[in-house]
């Protein structure tokens, strides 16, 4: 039996504007196969604004205004997963699984006991769409020794190093992060700043 590899990755800004939701071929080359944006509700928007700004760890002390946030912001990404299936007439089935970055809350890589936050619990999006679903890239990154930005300089060493040039990969989200592809060295990524957040 032939193995898929189409993967559906989701994210959402430090805006807060919108949810994102990609599909890929993974195959011997990068496709995208189409993707599709829904706009985050007002209200849904307020809300996280308002946790984002919280003085508390939320992470250690949840709140039940937090837990409903994570359950609202997974329903709204599961919702859009579903209708990109649907726009591109696509059988779940074929999907291996979902990366699912969620909505960061709160990012503190550097503190004395760090943590990141995200909404967008992917339990609830594997029930409602019926594919594996990951998540939580930030807090594992954390926990295995990194300042919580995984994924962006995993992507660079897979599909930009070179054996003969050292290169430097600038990406200007909200917040704006590096990453270093030296030759025969490990590679390294990290924030630098605010980027389109201060637009």
């Amino acid at each position: 039996m032939k193995v898929s590899n189409l993967y559906i990755g989701t994210l959402s800004g430090t805006s807060a504007d919108s949810i994102d939701a990609a599909l890929f071929d993974f195959g011997k080359k990068i496709k995208m196969i189409g993707s599709l944006s829904k706009k985050i509700p007002q209200e849904l928007k307020a809300k996280i604004l308002k946790l984002s700004n919280s003085k508390k760890n939320l992470h250690d002390n949840p709140t039940k205004e937090l837990l409903e946030l994570d359950e609202s912001f997974a329903i709204e990404t599961a919702n859009l997963i579903n209708k990109l299936l649907k726009k591109f007439n696509i059988d779940k089935n074929l999907i291996r699984a979902i990366g699912s970055h969620g909505q960061t809350i709160q990012h503190f890589p550097f503190l004395k006991k760090p943590y990141s936050l995200q909404i967008g619990n992917p339990e609830i999006i594997s029930n409602l769409t019926g594919i594996t679903t990951v998540g939580n890239f930030r807090q594992t990154n954390i926990i295995n020794g990194g300042s919580g930005a995984p994924l962006t300089p995993s992507f660079h060493n897979a599909f930009l190093r070179d054996k003969t040039k050292n290169r430097i990969i600038v990406n200007i989200g909200g917040i704006t992060n590096v990453t270093l592809l030296l030759k025969n060295k490990k590679t390294i990524g990290w924030d630098t700043g605010p980027g389109n957040c201060l637009i």
